[in-house]
């Protein structure tokens, strides 16, 4: 519970979108993507980090607002990547930046939040 308590709005809103971050950008974004992959054999997507800006404008070039909170939840084990390897890890598939980040922990917070009072 105590860990609950402790995120923020942003906390939780960071690690939803490393939940499932090929949900939350836009189709066009990743079908751009995708046929990049077919075209190039390459991944045609940027950094995790540049991509979670796209899909989260207002914190396009807050860096210092949302750096603390994302090595924050990783020191706190709900993400898998410290900020550092965030920066400009590219796995060799069109999902490369779109590929799940948190922990099996930070998944069950998640849907404990979800889960409706009784």
């Amino acid at each position: 519970m105590q860990l609950v308590e402790d995120l923020t709005p942003l906390h939780i809103r960071l690690l939803r979108y490393f939940e499932a971050p090929s949900q939350l950008v836009s189709k066009e974004r990743f079908e751009s993507i995708r046929e990049h992959v077919k075209v190039h054999g390459v991944p045609g997507a940027s950094s995790p980090i540049a991509e979670m800006e796209l899909s989260l404008p207002d914190l396009q070039a807050k860096r210092t607002l949302y750096e603390p909170i994302l090595q924050d939840l990783h020191a706190r084990r709900l993400l898998i990547s410290p900020l550092e390897e965030f920066q400009d890890q590219m796995v060799p598939d069109e999902h490369g930046a779109f590929q799940r980040r948190i922990t099996h922990l930070g998944a069950r917070v998640l849907a404990f939040i979800k889960e409706p009072e009784v």
